[in-house]
């Protein structure tokens, strides 16, 4: 190996080093405030600031260890609202592998009339972005629960909230509709 190699060789493992350590530091600046959250979880409600001032090392440190924020926060309404979303979103998930499995299956490996079809119509379906989709779901289902406090609007529509939706959306039963 050259000079002119070596010493092009010993500049670039001081440079790596150097954006290494920096690496490390802004690392460190990133990940001190959500460590010092989670050491904040499990401190006594009465001295999770107490350590602030002075800036300490022990910030980090809790004096006493205790898990009561996590229980009041788990027997309130977020309990019960993180149980639920947890509900929803295994059934989301569970149901929707099932489906999308058994469709991959039934389109990969059977020849059925209309393979060609179904398959385009999955490929452009992932085309549409989610909230082109979601949008105006959100506008549908808003007020649901309230329906009996809004009137009927004029030619076929029921005015809601600002928003004026089509009766056919349930054709033949729109007392059904938000």
């Amino acid at each position: 190996m050259s000079a002119v190699a070596s010493r092009r060789r010993g500049r670039l493992e001081r440079k790596s080093a150097i954006l290494t350590l920096a690496a490390m530091a802004a690392s460190a600046i990133f990940i001190l405030p959500g460590l010092w959250l989670v050491v904040g979880s499990v401190r006594p409600g009465s001295e999770i600031f107490s350590s602030v001032s002075p800036l300490s090392w022990r910030i980090l440190v809790p004096s006493s260890v205790s898990l009561d924020n996590y229980v009041n926060l788990l027997s309130g309404p977020f309990g019960r609202a993180l149980i639920v979303s947890l509900v929803v979103c295994l059934l989301t998930v569970g149901i929707g592998l099932v489906l999308s499995a058994t469709a991959a299956y039934a389109l990969a490996v059977l020849n059925f009339p209309g393979r060609g079809a179904a398959f385009a119509f999955v490929v452009v379906s992932f085309m549409v972005p989610f909230e082109a989709i979601a949008i105006p779901l959100s506008q549908l289902f808003t007020g649901w629960g309230d329906q009996h406090h809004h009137g009927s609007g004029a030619a076929g529509h029921r005015q809601r909230a600002g928003h004026l939706q089509p009766a056919a959306v349930l054709p033949g039963h729109p007392e059904l509709l938000p």
